[in-house]
């Protein structure tokens, strides 16, 4: 990908386009890409997330009990989530089952093996 050049509009620095967020409509900035860096974008969210703890806690609250409310929708979310994520990384899904049944012979000679100290922490 070839790379262009734009300027943060918080720290003035003329940097690679990569270092910009993308906006997925071409209606917010003609460029494609947000008007701040990402590094200035995480500064000012870490800023505005800690300078306000009250506003975070009510955010959480009101989440909390919506998610209370509407339990089906959450699980529905949850779901869809969790399948995405199945599809995306199938062949690890696949392989861990197998790798677990390949190896449940050693893991009992482990767990049996009395020269392994076990420490009660």
């Amino acid at each position: 990908m070839i790379s262009e050049e734009k300027t943060c509009t918080r720290c003035k620095k003329s940097k690679s386009t990569d270092e910009f967020g993308k906006y997925h409509s071409p209606r917010y900035n003609v460029s494609g890409f947000q008007s701040m860096c990402k590094g200035c974008t995480a500064y000012l969210s870490n800023i505005r997330y800690h300078s306000n703890p009250a506003a975070n806690l009510s955010q959480k609250k009101a989440s909390a009990k919506w998610q209370a409310a509407n339990l089906p929708k959450v699980y529905a979310n949850q779901k869809r989530y969790r399948e995405r994520l199945a599809a995306k990384n199938n062949t690890v899904l696949k392989t861990i089952p197998i790798y677990y049944a390949a190896n449940i012979q050693a893991r009992e000679e482990i767990t049996q093996d009395s020269s392994i100290v076990q420490l009660d922490l």
